[in-house]
């Protein structure tokens, strides 16, 4: 359903978009793979997946979606105490575990166990975060918004940097929006193109036939043939 002219002009249009979303996912795994081998831990990422409809892709618009995601507690500043302070555990020196000798049928076994004064964290402080309960992180809600450029590719990947859980002890890592065409009841996306099928009567496929679909955004899409129509065509 392009001219010519338009088709070429959308096919180079989207070979960028294409090329841009290739290129921005190899970015992020070679930054992924450079703060592994400088010791900077990063968090696994959240791929997101959406379905737009066919007559959004191809006007374009406005999309907004939210991800429940896992955040470091402002309340206690990450520490799991009332005042957002914590110091080290004297009972196993930041640990969270200690060391214990057991006798054993005349062997001795040197056996680990969780730190009772510190309950594991390896810091201790004074109340328990209402919060997080002491667990120093929580779920919380996110909303974005995404523009679908017209004509945007079949699981096309928007990268949202940082965005992903957080972490007390490594970095957050990229959420990944993967966008997908939802199915249409008229209309049948072929990489660029659109494709329907109708029916027509015997007299209509020998003598000729004039029909008009309702396009993608709205507008009527007049149709004539004056010539025999074969099967499948």
């Amino acid at each position: 359903f392009f001219f010519a002219s338009q088709r070429q002009k959308v096919e180079n249009k989207m070979r960028k978009i294409n090329w841009l979303s290739r290129s921005v996912v190899l970015i992020s795994l070679l930054v992924a793979v450079t703060l592994a081998q400088r010791g900077q831990k990063i968090g696994p990422p959240i791929v997101k997946d959406v379905y737009v409809g066919l007559d959004q892709i191809y006007t374009g618009g406005n999309i907004n979606f939210s991800i429940f995601k896992q955040m470091l507690c402002e309340d206690c500043n990450a520490t799991g105490f009332k005042d957002g302070k914590s110091t080290t555990c004297k009972g196993c020196q930041g640990q969270g575990r200690v060391f214990k000798y057991v006798y054993k049928n005349g062997h001795r076994y040197q056996m680990q166990y969780q730190c009772e004064q510190c309950r594991g964290r390896g810091v201790v402080g004074q109340g328990i975060c209402s919060r997080c309960g002491g667990a120093r992180i929580y779920k919380k809600q996110k909303n974005f918004n995404f523009y679908i450029t017209p004509g945007l590719p079949e699981g096309f990947i928007q990268v949202y940097h940082g965005e992903a859980n957080q972490y007390t002890d490594a970095s957050p890592g990229e959420l990944r929006l993967v966008v997908h065409t939802s199915p249409h009841k008229v209309y049948t996306r072929n990489g660029h193109d659109l494709t329907t099928t109708t029916e027509i009567s015997l007299e209509e496929s020998i003598f000729g036939f004039s029909t008009s679909l309702t396009h993608l955004d709205g507008r009527p899409f007049p149709i004539t043939k004056t010539t025999p129509t074969q099967p499948d065509d």
